[in-house]
């Protein structure tokens, strides 16, 4: 149904909430190969009582890429701590679009949450140390141990500084981050 366009959106959607679990990743699938037309009903799925389905409306999402990110944004709030998770990691899977989005994560959100967030700018890679040092200054401790934990994973040598700086913290647990980095 994929190849029928945005006409076959309706048909994808009613195969993604009904059937066995292999038509539903199918459904999810071919949704996501149709752009931006399908991501208000993705979005909508995303609240499903299903957990399959929400699973599948955001596996969707991600492989729409970029475009679905306000969409994924949106839906974070109300979802429960594992969709929270998952939809964190598809932010990471978009790539260095979503940085912005996940360093703003690592400051406002819920531990669970920030975890995920710095495991997605860990899968991002070398391309978000810049964003991450300066989070090195912050007044959260486990903010800055978060931080310094995501930049030894990435070991890019331009977070040398970082751990330099983190060497001489107030907590101890950043101070032995910085030494085993």
């Amino acid at each position: 149904l994929s190849d029928f366009g945005a006409a076959a959106i309706p048909q994808l959607m009613d195969a993604l909430h009904v059937g066995d679990r292999g038509t539903r990743r199918a459904a999810a699938t071919a949704l996501g190969k149709m752009g931006r037309a399908a991501i208000p009903s993705l979005s909508d799925s995303l609240n499903d009582p299903d957990s399959d389905v929400r699973r599948g409306a955001a596996s969707a999402l991600g492989e729409i890429g970029e475009s679905a990110v306000p969409s994924i944004l949106a839906n974070l709030p109300a979802a429960d701590p594992a969709m929270a998770e998952l939809l964190i990691g598809i932010l990471g899977q978009i790539g260095d679009a979503t940085v912005p989005h996940l360093i703003a994560l690592l400051h406002d959100s819920a531990t669970e949450q920030q975890t995920a967030a710095a495991r997605a700018l860990e899968g991002i890679g070398a391309s978000v140390v810049p964003s991450l040092i300066p989070l090195i200054e912050d007044n959260d401790a486990h903010l800055r141990l978060l931080v310094l934990r995501t930049l030894r994973r990435i070991a890019d040598p331009s977070a040398a500084a970082a751990f330099v700086k983190g060497l001489h913290d107030a907590d101890p647990d950043i101070r032995v981050e910085a030494v085993t980095a």
